[in-house]
């Protein structure tokens, strides 16, 4: 790359670092380069069809190898989400109305950020996996756990709560 381009990519870097606040500099400047390379026709398509993140996943590309904003714009999210303490929250048993309001209630009160929510419902039975963000938690991680379990018995439901690094943990084991 040129040095015109050089240029570009420590000026955008520069910008979108300030505007992240804790985004890795190192994967801003990555990003950049890719989305500027790509908007200028200096990608090849001999470069290889994913970016590698900082925790060693890999975000793919389209079939032509070329970044697109939004896969660039998904890197930059996920290493900010990086980092961040977050808890892994299972609950199941029979289906009843208010599972998912009450769960969510929970959370919502305790200063949690549900970042993503996965349910199914088969016959009578309910199931739900959700991860929170519990960076900003205003209570203490075993009270948002005891009033995950509070809410359950009153519903009559099975809920597990842990960190997210417990279910890593427990993934290798």
């Amino acid at each position: 790359m040129g040095e015109d381009l050089d240029s570009a990519v420590a000026a955008v870097t520069k910008a979108v670092s300030s505007r992240l606040g804790d985004g890795d500099p190192k994967l801003v400047k990555l990003v950049v380069r890719e989305v500027i390379a790509t908007l200028s026709g200096e990608a090849t398509a001999g470069q290889p069809s994913l970016v590698d993140t900082p925790l060693g996943s890999t975000i793919p590309f389209p079939s032509n190898g070329q970044p697109t904003l939004a896969s660039c714009i998904d890197c930059v999210e996920q290493q900010r989400r990086d980092g961040r303490p977050r808890a892994v929250v299972t609950a199941s048993g029979a289906n009843r109305r208010g599972v998912v309001a009450a769960i969510a209630s929970c959370i919502a009160e305790a200063d949690g950020d549900i970042e993503n929510v996965s349910q199914t419902i088969i016959a009578d039975f309910f199931t739900m996996i959700v991860l929170v963000d519990i960076s900003a938690l205003c209570v203490s991680f075993a009270q948002l756990k005891q009033s995950l379990h509070d809410a359950a018995e009153r519903l009559g439901i099975h809920v597990v709560v842990m960190h997210e690094e417990v279910m890593h943990a427990l993934q290798r084991v």
